[in-house]
């Protein structure tokens, strides 16, 4: 269900009833009205056939937020197994959030086991991820020097598939990875990496 709030004019963004609940939802546990928040998600969860998109990742962080994970990774999972036709804007801000939120919780392991099945099954998904949900999961395994290996392999999935989608940050963020790990070979590896991939960037601009 959506309200719009337009004035007359369309001045105002349209607030939808999933929005105002989450809203509540997390004035309520702020209050420390935890049994009234829980019967405000209970209810969004039984009225509304699906949270709509917009609304899924601040649900995500309010759930997180509030220690609720059983409630989040429940979110997460009927997000990426039983819908496959949100935007790719949207699916990207749920995996960097679901992402994000396991890393503060020292749950590295279990971050990067979220983004692997969810990137295995793109196939199935309308819209496939672009460069960011790889970026942020790249960042954070670079973060701690015990996932370069991880990191490493997210970097090389993402460059074979698509090395021109591969930002020069990610590449930089790497590089650096290598080099504070002394592991230099790599590190010249992924320069020429770049700047092979983005000399065909522009040689693709150039004849277009």
């Amino acid at each position: 269900m959506t309200t719009e709030l337009d004035g007359g004019d369309n001045s105002y963004p349209t607030v939808t009833v999933t929005a105002i609940t989450v809203t509540l939802i997390e004035h309520c546990f702020s209050r420390r009205q935890e049994e009234t928040a829980m019967e405000f998600y209970t209810c969004l969860l039984e009225k509304s056939l699906m949270v709509d998109d917009a609304s899924k990742k601040p649900l995500l962080e309010v759930l997180f937020k509030y220690g609720k994970r059983s409630e989040a990774w429940s979110l997460f999972h009927n997000v990426f197994v039983y819908t496959n036709g949100m935007d790719s804007e949207h699916s990207e801000r749920i995996i960097n959030t679901m992402v994000n939120e396991l890393f503060k919780l020292d749950m590295s392991k279990e971050a990067i086991d979220s983004f692997d099945g969810v990137s295995a099954r793109q196939g199935f998904f309308k819209h496939k991820f672009r460069h960011v949900p790889y970026a942020n999961i790249i960042t954070r395994c670079c973060e701690d020097g015990n996932l370069l290996s991880k990191a490493n392999r997210i970097f090389r999935k993402l460059i074979k598939e698509n090395p021109s989608a591969c930002k020069i940050s990610t590449f930089e963020e790497m590089i650096n990875a290598y080099l504070k790990a002394g592991r230099l070979d790599d590190a010249l590896e992924t320069a020429n990496k770049m700047v092979d991939a983005h000399l065909s960037q522009v040689s693709s601009l150039l004849k277009s």
